[in-house]
């Protein structure tokens, strides 16, 4: 394809045939462009489809309707509300949306297959915000469904442009997104203007173009609004620690999707109130019933949470590792602990004081938002496990346990998919709901068929699709 000198409105037209990727810090203005270039597309009587990710469709529709976007024609514009349903949120239905889960790299593909034969015609806009989403699929996942779902489409006669936060993940897999593309457009802003790079592109030469950013309208804001400069001063006040320590964790927290978005100086001040928390393997981190005052982000390591029962087993809750939370609970409702936290490998946390935490909540309401998906999905997955001991067989359930952990802790390696915490035989039958007698023979039946191996308590899954045939799906009923 011939390549040309390039204007804004050139940028912002997307080619058949290409997928470009938006990538830029949160807060750059990928979705302002990205909204755009929907509105350019609607113009030429194209039609749309809007896969959202971070909010509901109406809240897209209140932002192309401050530019100015009016009613479309039918089947113009159509979502895919891949937000709602991930979160637990109940909305209003609108025809022209389907709804899917971001977890379920089918139910993505699906829903998006389905506008598409409802609308009829080639030359569509698949819009995706955003690829780095803190509720989406796993990274191994994304770099499949971009391979085998959006350059796919993109290779139908359409066109597509996904959005991606820089600095969310590690700079390797941005690389390797990047590299699936034919098109990528970084975004940054300098003072108040917005940088548009174009490092490649189908039909633009890579070029750089500045764009003035309108001031935003100054509003009054109310007693309750904490001015993130007030708090950033009290803080430093207060928590005077070292500036080197304070950056390594913002660091961090910027890889830890809970704090996406969060702009920089206020990551900063942030970091200042965390502390370093070490604990050895199996050292318990709280007991069930204490008193909690601490909110914990796993920096390094694993924490299972279980609750002790009067036979002396377990009852297992969850395995959380890097980047997960616990421990919120007991802060925001005051009550006693209501799991016990164990440490299962050599662990590192980053820990946060009761007041300092809600403070934080009312300063970042983002924040706030992400934690009540995530413990929406918590406990999603405490029904399906219950569900799945009232209703199927042993072997069913520890093949479904197995596909969660793969699911939540998995990476993929020559040899299969590795389990990345060590699981004991008592921890995993506590996970299943069954007996550890019960769990070992069960194993044995696996590893003889070659399905998992198993080794220093670490499990690799070789023949995934063989545990599939064993999971609730597919399996029979107890």
């Amino acid at each position: 394809m011939e390549q040309r000198g390039s204007s804004l409105a050139e940028i912002q037209e997307v080619p058949r045939n290409s997928l470009i990727l938006l990538a830029g810090p949160p807060g750059a203005g990928k979705s302002t462009f990205c909204h755009q270039v929907v509105l350019n597309t609607l113009a030429m009587d194209r039609p749309v489809i809007f896969v959202t990710t971070e909010q509901s469709p109406s809240g897209v529709m209140g932002q192309l309707g401050e530019k100015g976007i009016g009613d479309p024609k039918p089947a113009a514009l159509s979502f895919v509300d891949a937000f709602s349903q991930t979160v637990g949120l109940t909305t209003p239905e609108r025809p022209d949306t389907i709804d899917a889960n971001c977890e379920d790299l089918n139910s993505m593909s699906m829903a998006i297959a389905k506008l598409q034969q409802k609308i009829g015609k080639k030359d569509i806009l698949l819009v995706f915000d955003s690829l780095t989403s803190p509720y989406l699929f796993n990274r191994e996942e994304v770099f499949r469904f971009m391979r085998l779902c959006l350059v796919k489409f993109a290779a139908e006669g359409n066109s597509v442009v996904a959005l991606m936060d820089e600095g969310c993940g590690k700079s390797e897999d941005l690389v390797a997104m990047m590299s699936i593309a034919e098109g990528v457009i970084k975004i940054e802003t300098e003072g108040d203007r917005q940088l548009l790079n174009v490092v490649k592109h189908p039909k633009v030469r890579p070029t750089r173009i500045k764009v003035s950013i309108e001031p935003e309208r100054v509003e009054l804001k109310s007693a309750r609004h904490y001015d993130p400069s007030v708090m950033r001063q009290f803080v430093k006040s207060v928590f005077g620690q070292d500036e080197v320590r304070a950056e390594a964790l913002r660091g961090t927290l910027r890889g830890i999707p809970l704090f996406l978005s969060i702009p920089t100086d206020d990551l900063s001040s942030l970091s200042r109130q965390l502390t370093r928390r070490r604990y050895r393997e199996g050292e318990i981190i709280f007991h069930k019933d204490d008193f909690g005052s601490t909110f914990h982000i796993i920096n390094v390591g694993s924490v299972k949470l279980s609750i002790p029962s009067e036979e002396g087993e377990d009852v297992f809750l969850a395995y959380l590792g890097p980047g997960d939370f616990f421990g919120e609970l007991a802060l925001l409702d005051e009550n006693p602990r209501s799991a016990t936290a164990t440490a299962v490998e050599p662990t590192e946390t980053l820990a946060l004081e009761r007041g300092d935490f809600l403070d934080f909540l009312r300063w970042q309401p983002d924040v706030a938002i992400r934690m009540l998906g995530v413990l929406a999905q918590r406990i999603r997955n405490l029904n399906s496990q219950l569900e799945n001991i009232i209703s199927f067989k042993p072997q069913a359930r520890l093949a479904q346990t197995l596909l969660n952990l793969v699911k939540t802790h998995g990476s993929e390696t020559l040899q299969g998919w590795e389990i990345s915490i060590p699981l004991t035989l008592a921890g995993l039958a506590g996970m299943v709901g069954a007996n550890q007698a019960a769990i070992r023979r069960l194993l044995r039946d696996f590893q003889a068929a070659g399905i998992v191996s198993i080794k220093n308590q670490r499990y690799v899954i070789h023949k995934p699709r063989e545990l599939r045939k064993r999971a609730p799906r597919e399996a029979g009923r107890g």
